[in-house]
């Protein structure tokens, strides 16, 4: 999974709204919303899908709401809260009798990705700073898992980006130009990285990233 050293970002003003509440400021409490029509799963038929989820956080007399879709790129909590946050995209949403899930697409870093390869490959790559590389692995994570939006652009919107502005709104941005596509199964003797391929992806309007002449990651069950 991949990790970022920056802490999730504080929504911004075109993503929150704040409401003035009377409560007492040291109560804190959150809900989480659904967004869209619920849909049954086709696979997973226990499951109801919808297009993505709102929190709302009640902090120090406030409301703060933040919406998240699916194809939307997020920070997420690992495991140990000792090691850096992940990042994830939004590949659906839904809750079961189990609780309230994501399921998240994973993002490696160059620099996790280096560990991976070997030095001649890593050369021929050519990676540029703050590049990160979307996985085909898909995996369900509770709803309070994820940590708020992550800024993940693509080529195109990266060279445009106003880099000085999210520098002073101490934001990384992020550019992923590729994927990272693990093979099954590994040639005994052979070089370090050599089950891995590397193919473009293009961003999608509403899904996110996606990897140029792959089918599906896994069965959608909706």
């Amino acid at each position: 999974k991949a990790k970022a050293k920056a802490k999730a970002p504080t929504p911004s003003e075109s993503e929150s709204e704040e409401e003035i509440l009377d409560v007492d400021p040291g109560n804190i409490t959150s809900k989480i919303k659904f967004i869209g029509a619920p849909r049954k799963g086709g696979v997973y038929r226990n499951r109801t899908y919808y297009d993505g989820f709102e929190t709302v956080i009640n902090k120090a007399g406030k409301i703060h709401r933040l919406r998240y879709n699916t194809g939307d790129c997020v920070y997420a909590m690992p495991g140990d809260p000792s090691e850096d946050m992940y990042l994830a995209q939004i590949d659906s949403v839904f809750d079961d009798d189990s609780g309230q899930y994501v399921d998240c697409v994973w993002l490696e870093r160059a620099r996790d990705v280096k560990n991976m390869v070997d030095g001649g490959t890593w050369k021929e790559m050519k990676c540029v700073p703050n590049e990160v590389f979307l996985c085909t692995t898909v995996n369900a994570n509770p709803i309070q898992s994820i940590e708020g939006k992550a800024t993940i652009l693509s080529p195109e919107e990266f060279k445009a980006a106003d880099h000085k502005k999210h520098e002073k709104d101490g934001e990384n941005v992020f550019v992923c130009r590729r994927a990272l596509v693990v093979k099954a199964s590994k040639k005994k003797g052979a070089k370090k990285g050599n089950n891995m391929s590397f193919p473009e992806v293009k961003k999608v309007s509403g899904k996110g990233f996606q990897v140029v002449g792959l089918g599906p990651k896994k069965p959608k069950g909706r």
